[in-house]
């Protein structure tokens, strides 16, 4: 126990935790639960036999930045389970406490009287930078500050893993939820939402609008936007 840190025992007690939740609810969580259950206790088993490497060398640097890749398998796989416990996303909930709250659903309205392009592309480059920042940060730290990054990679994983486990427990997909199947007609007409115009052309045009567009497409999963990971992240 003695060679386990902060970030492995915090991935260790996720695997297990999912893994429980994988074997309480079964197919209700993903029909592929087999095949889950066997990539945690391999993920566990490799992380125990990291945590012999030596802190030092071209090892070394495994040692300290392997949760890196976990956490992107581990983000996709909470997009797989976010079915466990609801079985449909509680957008309509989010979306009514929203309408209630301001009147309005303020990431529309705010796309609609903000429609330039070069403002687009500033924040879709702030959301790209979270991606290469992670990483980008993590690699400089080893190489300049190995207990900084330790505390770096420490206050990663007890960020991600609580907003995972939070993710699995409620599906929210947001605003994105509108151009999906997920809502039927009437819970849209409902809220007050039929009708509601595509995103301006202008604003999907740019380089980061695009990079995004094939993040979304390839790599997000529906159910994270509540808690927002990027509002979590520690400055």
């Amino acid at each position: 126990m003695k060679r386990l840190g902060f970030v492995d025992l915090a991935s260790l007690v996720y695997l297990g935790l999912v893994a429980v939740l994988l074997v309480v609810v079964r197919r209700r969580a993903s029909e592929a639960w087999p095949l889950l259950l066997a990539g945690h206790a391999l993920a566990a088993g490799g992380i125990l036999r990291i945590t012999r490497l030596p802190r030092v060398g071209a090892l070394g640097w495994l040692r300290e930045l392997y949760p890196l890749p976990l956490f992107v398998l581990l983000y996709r796989e909470s997009a797989l389970l976010n079915h466990a416990v609801f079985a449909h996303p509680l957008d309509p909930w989010f979306l009514g406490a929203e309408q209630r709250w301001f009147g309005c659903q303020p990431s529309l309205a705010f796309a609609e009287r903000m429609p330039a392009a070069w403002f687009a592309e500033l924040l879709y480059a702030g959301y790209f930078s979270f991606y290469p920042m992670i990483l980008g940060m993590g690699v400089w730290l080893v190489a300049k500050d190995r207990p900084g990054a330790r505390r770096f990679v420490g206050t990663l994983s007890a960020v991600f893993y609580v907003c995972y486990a939070l993710f699995i427990a409620f599906p929210v997909v947001g605003p994105r939820v509108l151009e999906t199947t997920a809502l039927d007609a009437d819970t849209v007409s409902a809220l007050g939402l039929a009708g509601i115009a595509p995103m301006p052309a202008s604003t999907q045009a740019g380089p980061f609008a695009r990079s995004m567009a094939f993040l979304y497409a390839w790599f997000e999963g529906d159910g994270g936007p509540f808690p927002a990971v990027m509002s979590s992240w520690p400055a």
